[in-house]
């Protein structure tokens, strides 16, 4: 024989045993009656049955409490959602509201801006009458008038007389005062 033919038999052989191995496992577990041995009997226990009855009834009320809790859990939902939609609602009208609020505070600020204008305006005016005045007055009279006078008031009036009226205004005042009016701007280019 050859080293070849000796594999092959001895191959054939532990595939053999394997075989017959395998069979015997099977007849072994599932039908023990064929090699002689007694078929396995289960024992069934009555109170392990009562048991299992009791732990199904168990089951069957838990899930009973399961779809009610599920239930409620969809209607808090809904409700949630309802409340959601209403405060959306009620954002949507403080937005508007907000809106509206800040429109009125412009239209408010603009409206206060224009009467500032309008008072300004009227100071303009104002003082642009007292430059009038004090250009056909005396040079050491409208110096002490001013004397009396806020420095910037003074400035702004002094600002809108006659170049040479204002110069001979100055010349009658304290020269610190007269240099706190230059400072202001009174001489400045109209």
């Amino acid at each position: 024989m050859t080293a070849k033919q000796l594999i092959f038999i001895l191959l054939t052989l532990t595939l053999l045993f394997i075989a017959v191995i395998g069979i015997s496992v099977w007849l072994y577990k599932f039908k023990p009656e064929i090699l002689a041995f007694k078929p396995r009997v289960i024992v069934v226990d009555t109170n392990a049955v009562e048991r299992i009855d009791t732990l199904a009834l168990k089951l069957d009320s838990t899930i009973k409490v399961v779809n009610t809790v599920s239930g409620q859990r969809d209607s808090a939902q809904m409700t949630i959602k309802l409340r959601n939609d209403s405060i959306s609602r009620v954002n949507m009208r403080l937005d508007s509201a907000l809106t509206a609020a800040r429109r009125n505070e412009q239209l408010k600020e603009d409206a206060e801006r224009n009467a500032g204008v309008r008072i300004d305006s009227l100071a303009e005016a104002n003082y642009l009458t007292f430059a009038k005045i004090y250009d056909d007055s005396q040079p050491p009279n409208v110096a002490a008038i001013l004397k009396n006078v806020d420095d910037r008031e003074a400035a702004k009036i002094l600002k809108l007389m006659k170049r040479k009226n204002a110069a001979r205004v100055l010349e009658s005042m304290d020269p610190e005062r007269a240099a706190v009016m230059l400072s202001l701007g009174a001489l400045s280019a109209r």
